[in-house]
Protein backbone atom coordinates (compact mmCIF):
# COMPACT_ATOMS: atom_id res chain seq x y z
CA UNK A 1 0.00 0.00 0.00
CA UNK A 2 1.49 3.63 -1.32
CA UNK A 3 2.41 6.15 1.71
CA UNK A 4 1.67 9.60 0.99
CA UNK A 5 3.16 12.53 3.37
CA UNK A 6 -0.17 14.47 4.58
CA UNK A 7 0.30 17.99 6.54
CA UNK A 8 -1.69 18.21 9.25
CA UNK A 9 -3.80 21.58 10.62
CA UNK A 10 -5.93 22.32 13.42
CA UNK A 11 -9.09 25.02 12.36
CA UNK A 12 -10.65 27.33 14.20
CA UNK A 13 -11.94 31.14 14.72
CA UNK A 14 -8.14 31.96 13.97
CA UNK A 15 -6.05 30.78 11.24
CA UNK A 16 -5.33 27.53 10.72
CA UNK A 17 -2.57 26.34 13.06
CA UNK A 18 0.02 23.91 11.37
CA UNK A 19 0.64 20.59 13.55
CA UNK A 20 3.70 18.86 11.42
CA UNK A 21 3.35 16.07 9.08
CA UNK A 22 2.01 12.56 9.29
CA UNK A 23 2.86 9.51 6.68
CA UNK A 24 -0.39 7.62 6.04
CA UNK A 25 -2.09 5.82 2.88
CA UNK A 26 -5.27 8.34 2.96
CA UNK A 27 -6.54 10.97 4.42
CA UNK A 28 -8.78 9.58 7.57
CA UNK A 29 -5.97 7.39 8.82
CA UNK A 30 -3.70 10.23 8.83
CA UNK A 31 -6.14 12.63 10.73
CA UNK A 32 -6.42 9.55 13.42
CA UNK A 33 -2.81 8.80 13.24
CA UNK A 34 -2.27 12.88 13.94
CA UNK A 35 -5.01 13.01 16.88
CA UNK A 36 -3.09 10.02 18.43
CA UNK A 37 0.54 11.28 17.77
CA UNK A 38 -0.19 15.13 18.78
CA UNK A 39 -2.75 14.42 21.32
CA UNK A 40 -5.45 16.12 20.37
CA UNK A 41 -8.71 16.31 22.48
CA UNK A 42 -11.89 14.66 21.91
CA UNK A 43 -13.95 17.91 21.93
CA UNK A 44 -10.99 19.22 19.53
CA UNK A 45 -10.99 15.89 16.73
CA UNK A 46 -13.65 17.47 14.33
CA UNK A 47 -10.72 20.40 13.55
CA UNK A 48 -8.38 18.27 12.21
CA UNK A 49 -7.38 18.75 8.99
CA UNK A 50 -5.20 16.65 6.71
CA UNK A 51 -4.01 17.53 3.29
CA UNK A 52 -1.76 15.51 0.96
CA UNK A 53 1.35 17.07 0.41
CA UNK A 54 1.48 16.90 -3.37
CA UNK A 55 -2.02 18.03 -3.71
CA UNK A 56 -1.09 21.12 -1.49
CA UNK A 57 2.25 22.23 -3.68
CA UNK A 58 -0.44 21.95 -6.82
CA UNK A 59 -2.77 24.19 -5.51
CA UNK A 60 -0.05 26.53 -4.54
CA UNK A 61 1.13 26.82 -8.35
CA UNK A 62 -2.13 27.32 -9.36
CA UNK A 63 -2.81 30.12 -7.00
CA UNK A 64 0.61 32.14 -7.87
Amino acid sequence: MAMFRWRISIFGKTPAIPLGTVKAPDEETARQQAIEFYDIPASQKFRVVAVKIEEAKKAKVKAG
